[in-house]
Protein backbone atom coordinates (compact mmCIF):
# COMPACT_ATOMS: atom_id res chain seq x y z
CA UNK A 1 0.00 0.00 0.00
CA UNK A 2 1.02 3.96 -0.38
CA UNK A 3 1.50 4.57 3.36
CA UNK A 4 4.74 5.38 4.95
CA UNK A 5 7.56 2.88 5.73
CA UNK A 6 6.82 3.11 9.63
CA UNK A 7 3.06 2.54 8.98
CA UNK A 8 3.67 -0.01 6.98
CA UNK A 9 6.05 -2.07 9.18
CA UNK A 10 3.05 -2.07 11.80
CA UNK A 11 1.02 -5.01 10.40
CA UNK A 12 2.60 -7.73 11.56
CA UNK A 13 1.64 -10.19 9.80
CA UNK A 14 -1.15 -11.14 6.79
CA UNK A 15 -2.55 -14.27 6.71
CA UNK A 16 -4.69 -15.81 3.84
CA UNK A 17 -6.90 -18.98 4.26
CA UNK A 18 -8.79 -20.37 1.60
CA UNK A 19 -11.43 -23.23 0.44
CA UNK A 20 -10.43 -23.15 -3.44
CA UNK A 21 -8.39 -20.81 -5.98
CA UNK A 22 -4.93 -19.01 -5.89
CA UNK A 23 -3.32 -15.99 -4.88
CA UNK A 24 -0.33 -15.56 -7.15
CA UNK A 25 3.35 -15.88 -5.68
CA UNK A 26 3.57 -12.37 -6.67
CA UNK A 27 1.09 -11.13 -3.58
CA UNK A 28 -1.91 -9.73 -5.95
CA UNK A 29 -5.40 -10.41 -4.66
CA UNK A 30 -7.83 -12.00 -7.49
CA UNK A 31 -11.46 -11.76 -6.93
CA UNK A 32 -12.92 -14.81 -5.22
CA UNK A 33 -14.08 -17.01 -8.44
CA UNK A 34 -17.59 -18.55 -8.39
CA UNK A 35 -18.72 -17.06 -5.60
CA UNK A 36 -16.33 -18.72 -2.63
CA UNK A 37 -15.53 -16.90 -0.06
CA UNK A 38 -11.96 -16.43 1.33
CA UNK A 39 -11.41 -16.27 4.94
CA UNK A 40 -8.53 -13.94 5.64
CA UNK A 41 -6.64 -12.67 9.16
CA UNK A 42 -4.96 -9.71 9.39
CA UNK A 43 -2.24 -9.79 12.24
CA UNK A 44 -1.72 -6.36 13.35
CA UNK A 45 -4.85 -3.77 13.62
CA UNK A 46 -2.07 -0.76 12.47
CA UNK A 47 -2.34 1.62 10.00
CA UNK A 48 -1.47 -0.86 7.42
CA UNK A 49 -3.50 -3.82 8.31
CA UNK A 50 -6.62 -1.31 8.61
CA UNK A 51 -5.82 -0.21 5.22
CA UNK A 52 -6.00 -3.64 3.80
CA UNK A 53 -9.36 -4.38 6.03
CA UNK A 54 -11.07 -1.20 4.44
CA UNK A 55 -9.77 -2.47 1.01
CA UNK A 56 -11.39 -5.74 1.46
CA UNK A 57 -14.74 -5.18 3.34
CA UNK A 58 -15.60 -3.35 0.07
CA UNK A 59 -14.88 -6.01 -2.30
CA UNK A 60 -17.65 -9.05 -2.44
CA UNK A 61 -17.06 -12.72 -0.88
CA UNK A 62 -14.45 -11.58 2.31
CA UNK A 63 -14.41 -13.22 5.78
CA UNK A 64 -11.94 -10.53 7.05
CA UNK A 65 -10.70 -11.22 10.74
CA UNK A 66 -8.26 -8.45 12.36
CA UNK A 67 -6.13 -10.06 15.08
CA UNK A 68 -4.05 -7.46 17.24
CA UNK A 69 -2.23 -7.95 20.37
CA UNK A 70 -2.93 -4.74 22.15
CA UNK A 71 -6.21 -3.48 23.77
CA UNK A 72 -9.46 -1.61 21.77
CA UNK A 73 -7.62 1.96 21.54
CA UNK A 74 -11.28 3.76 21.88
CA UNK A 75 -11.52 2.52 25.22
CA UNK A 76 -7.92 3.07 26.36
CA UNK A 77 -7.18 6.83 27.80
CA UNK A 78 -5.09 9.12 25.26
CA UNK A 79 -2.49 9.09 27.69
CA UNK A 80 -1.93 5.66 27.92
CA UNK A 81 -1.18 5.42 24.55
CA UNK A 82 2.00 5.05 23.10
CA UNK A 83 2.27 7.00 19.76
CA UNK A 84 5.03 8.87 17.26
CA UNK A 85 4.50 11.83 14.70
CA UNK A 86 3.58 10.31 10.79
CA UNK A 87 3.86 12.42 7.69
CA UNK A 88 1.48 11.22 4.78
CA UNK A 89 2.40 12.56 1.45
CA UNK A 90 -0.38 13.80 -0.83
CA UNK A 91 0.78 11.62 -3.87
CA UNK A 92 1.09 8.17 -1.91
CA UNK A 93 -0.40 8.25 1.63
CA UNK A 94 -2.97 10.66 0.91
CA UNK A 95 -4.12 9.18 -2.36
CA UNK A 96 -4.47 5.75 -1.05
CA UNK A 97 -6.97 6.67 1.48
CA UNK A 98 -8.92 8.50 -0.89
CA UNK A 99 -8.66 5.16 -3.26
CA UNK A 100 -10.70 3.38 -0.75
CA UNK A 101 -12.86 6.29 0.29
CA UNK A 102 -13.04 9.36 -0.41
CA UNK A 103 -14.97 10.34 3.56
CA UNK A 104 -12.56 8.14 5.28
CA UNK A 105 -9.42 10.47 3.62
CA UNK A 106 -11.08 13.61 4.22
CA UNK A 107 -11.36 12.27 7.95
CA UNK A 108 -8.07 11.77 8.53
CA UNK A 109 -6.99 15.00 7.02
CA UNK A 110 -9.26 16.73 9.99
CA UNK A 111 -7.67 14.87 12.39
CA UNK A 112 -4.00 15.71 11.01
CA UNK A 113 -2.46 19.11 9.73
CA UNK A 114 -1.21 19.98 6.83
CA UNK A 115 3.33 20.97 7.22
CA UNK A 116 5.60 22.73 4.87
CA UNK A 117 8.24 21.93 6.93
CA UNK A 118 10.28 20.24 9.53
CA UNK A 119 13.32 20.97 12.20
CA UNK A 120 16.43 18.73 12.75
CA UNK A 121 17.79 19.93 16.09
CA UNK A 122 21.31 18.60 16.97
CA UNK A 123 22.63 17.65 20.39
CA UNK A 124 24.38 21.02 20.03
CA UNK A 125 20.95 22.67 20.23
CA UNK A 126 21.56 23.81 16.79
CA UNK A 127 18.89 23.00 13.89
CA UNK A 128 18.23 22.89 10.34
CA UNK A 129 15.35 23.50 8.61
CA UNK A 130 14.52 21.86 5.55
CA UNK A 131 11.19 22.66 3.45
CA UNK A 132 9.23 20.80 1.55
CA UNK A 133 8.32 21.23 -2.01
CA UNK A 134 4.59 19.54 -1.52
CA UNK A 135 2.91 19.91 1.87
CA UNK A 136 2.53 16.87 4.28
CA UNK A 137 -0.35 15.84 6.37
CA UNK A 138 1.07 15.44 9.90
CA UNK A 139 -0.97 13.41 12.42
CA UNK A 140 0.22 11.03 15.26
CA UNK A 141 0.10 7.28 14.57
CA UNK A 142 -3.33 6.67 17.24
CA UNK A 143 -4.73 9.31 15.71
CA UNK A 144 -4.32 7.45 12.43
CA UNK A 145 -5.84 4.50 14.15
CA UNK A 146 -8.90 5.92 15.92
CA UNK A 147 -9.40 7.29 12.24
CA UNK A 148 -9.30 4.83 10.38
CA UNK A 149 -10.55 2.08 12.69
CA UNK A 150 -13.98 4.10 13.53
CA UNK A 151 -14.68 4.18 10.22
CA UNK A 152 -13.94 0.51 9.33
CA UNK A 153 -17.25 -0.29 11.52
CA UNK A 154 -19.36 1.64 10.27
CA UNK A 155 -18.36 0.90 6.51
CA UNK A 156 -21.44 -1.48 5.13
CA UNK A 157 -19.91 -4.06 3.54
CA UNK A 158 -19.81 -5.39 0.18
CA UNK A 159 -22.03 -8.34 -0.65
CA UNK A 160 -21.15 -11.51 1.46
CA UNK A 161 -18.52 -9.92 2.88
CA UNK A 162 -18.37 -9.25 7.04
CA UNK A 163 -15.18 -7.97 9.14
CA UNK A 164 -14.73 -9.27 12.90
CA UNK A 165 -12.07 -7.48 15.03
CA UNK A 166 -10.35 -9.48 17.98
CA UNK A 167 -8.17 -7.27 19.97
CA UNK A 168 -5.79 -9.11 22.98
CA UNK A 169 -5.15 -11.99 21.02
CA UNK A 170 -1.29 -12.28 20.19
CA UNK A 171 0.37 -14.75 18.39
CA UNK A 172 2.24 -16.85 20.26
CA UNK A 173 3.69 -19.53 17.53
CA UNK A 174 3.59 -20.50 14.07
CA UNK A 175 3.81 -24.02 12.83
CA UNK A 176 5.33 -23.50 9.28
CA UNK A 177 5.02 -27.32 8.74
CA UNK A 178 1.53 -27.54 9.63
CA UNK A 179 0.26 -24.15 8.36
CA UNK A 180 -1.63 -23.07 11.82
CA UNK A 181 -0.97 -20.17 14.16
CA UNK A 182 -1.35 -20.16 18.48
CA UNK A 183 -3.61 -17.70 19.96
CA UNK A 184 -2.87 -16.48 23.27
CA UNK A 185 -6.43 -15.07 24.09
CA UNK A 186 -8.28 -18.35 23.06
CA UNK A 187 -5.23 -20.85 23.31
CA UNK A 188 -6.69 -22.36 19.99
CA UNK A 189 -4.97 -22.26 16.77
CA UNK A 190 -5.94 -20.59 13.26
CA UNK A 191 -5.28 -22.65 10.03
CA UNK A 192 -3.77 -20.91 6.80
CA UNK A 193 -2.68 -21.87 3.01
CA UNK A 194 -0.96 -18.75 2.11
CA UNK A 195 1.63 -16.83 4.68
CA UNK A 196 2.73 -13.04 4.19
CA UNK A 197 4.76 -11.10 6.64
CA UNK A 198 4.91 -7.21 6.70
CA UNK A 199 7.18 -6.67 9.94
CA UNK A 200 10.83 -6.44 10.94
CA UNK A 201 13.48 -9.38 11.13
CA UNK A 202 12.94 -8.65 15.52
CA UNK A 203 9.41 -10.14 15.49
CA UNK A 204 8.21 -13.72 15.66
CA UNK A 205 6.73 -14.74 12.39
CA UNK A 206 9.25 -12.50 10.56
CA UNK A 207 11.86 -14.44 11.70
CA UNK A 208 10.42 -18.30 11.49
CA UNK A 209 10.24 -17.30 8.04
CA UNK A 210 13.71 -16.18 7.99
CA UNK A 211 15.10 -19.57 9.67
Amino acid sequence: MSLPQRARTGILLLLFLFTSSYIPASGGLSKPTNHVKKKIVIIGAGPAGLLFAHYLLRRPHYEIHILEKRGDPRSIPPSELRTYPMSLQQKRGIRALKEISATLAKAVEEAGGWVKGTHFRRGDETSTRKSFRVPMLSLGRNQLVLVMLQHLVMVAPADDSSIEIHFNANVKDVDLEKNAILVSKTGGTVSYTHLRAHETKANLVCRLLLE
